[in-house]
Parts: C-alpha cells; structure tokens; sequence
C-alpha cells in the first residue's frame, strides 16, 4: 500500500478548472471552455498515470486512508476522465455554433463548463472515495451538478427534464443513504467509529455484518 498525490489530483484538477472558468468566464464569455479543455486534459493524464502506478498490484492511499484506489477503482476513474475529456472536447465547438445559431446566449457558456468540470470532479472523486458517507455526498453532489447541465437551454422541456431528473434521483440516493447508515450501523459494533466508515475496513468484517 503507497501513498500517493495522485488520487487527490486527479479531483481537484477539474475542480481548479472549475473555478478557473468561473472566474475568466464573468469577464471574458468568449474564451469559455479553454479551462475546462485544459482540466479535462490534465484529468485524463491523471488517470491515466494513476492506472500505471497500479499497475503492479499495491493499493494507493490518501488523506489518513480516505482516499484509497485499487486496480479496478483505477480503471473507473480512467473512463470517467476519458469520457469527461472527449465531452469537453466535442462541447467546446458545439456549444460555440449553438450560441451562433442563436439558440443559446454566448454569456451562458461559462456556466456550462463550470459545471461540467464540477461534474467530472465530483464523479472522480467518487472512484478514489473509501468514506461509505464521504460517498453518498459525492454521490449526491454529481446529482446536482447534472441536474443543472440538463436544465442548460432553460426552455420548458429542459426545465421539466431537469425537475423528473431530480425527483428520480432523489428518491435512488435517498435509498442509497439509508443503504449507507444501516451498513455504518452494523459495522460500528465490529470496527469502532471512525473505522466502520471506511470502505476498505468494512469489506474486511463484510460477512460478521
């Protein structure tokens, strides 16, 4: 087991780019999108780097084992950025002709790339995560984060999209967190508090649970 930067990279990069575009996008809407190509980029790098640092087996680890990756986490986080990285890429001159078009105003850009890039964070962040509760957070933050690229036209039909995309999802990770606190519940007794938390731990005690 080896600790790593890498697994706290390959988050916050996109999640700089977010910040990045919020940022350039107020002052200069006609260069939106060249953060987040750049954070796209940079995050599939990561990924790509992190599934060759696992290559030889041996977990890598992060922040106090809140982070954790293993082989198969590695190649997760790899098509996540992969496909982050191709959407940002077909966007970037896509959403330019639908603003010519007139489909879309040009000032409405940024947003959409700040919150693709929050996406791409928060969904990588899911795939290095080992906190069972640290996991319904990420979960339910790239509900958010979604919600509002499938709302981005802001016509009726994406409004009315956004709104069953939120009530669905609510009631899944609704669940899902129930799912977490029983887990958490029964692991607590075998693990202690702060250990019946993490992932990695409660496979360990899966079949006493």
């Amino acid at each position: 087991m080896t600790h790593s930067t890498l697994l706290i990279w390959i988050f916050t990069l996109p999640a700089i780019a977010a910040l990045a575009e919020y940022a350039l996008g107020r002052r200069f809407p006609a260069a939106a999108g060249k953060a987040s190509l750049l954070g796209s980029t940079a995050t599939f790098a990561a990924a790509i780097l992190l599934v060759v640092r696992l290559g030889d087996g041996a977990p890598l680890v992060a922040l106090g084992h809140q982070l954790r990756a293993d082989a198969f986490s590695g190649y997760v986080a790899l098509v996540v950025a992969f496909v982050g990285w191709v959407t940002t890429v077909f966007a970037y001159p896509y959403l330019r002709h639908e603003a010519a078009a007139g489909k879309i105003a040009a000032a409405r850009l940024p947003l959409y790339f700040v919150w693709s890039m929050v996406f791409l964070s928060t969904m990588t962040a899911v795939t290095v995560n080992n906190n069972i509760i640290m996991m319904y957070v990420l979960v339910e933050a790239t509900t958010l984060a979604s919600a509002l690229l499938v709302t981005f036209y802001w016509k009726p039909e994406s409004l009315e999209a956004g709104y069953k995309y939120l009530l669905l999802c609510s009631v899944g990770i609704t669940i899902g967190l129930l799912g977490c606190v029983i887990i958490y519940a029964a692991a607590v007794p075998l693990l202690g508090g702060a250990n019946a938390m993490l992932i990695s731990e409660i496979v360990g005690i899966a079949g006493q649970l």
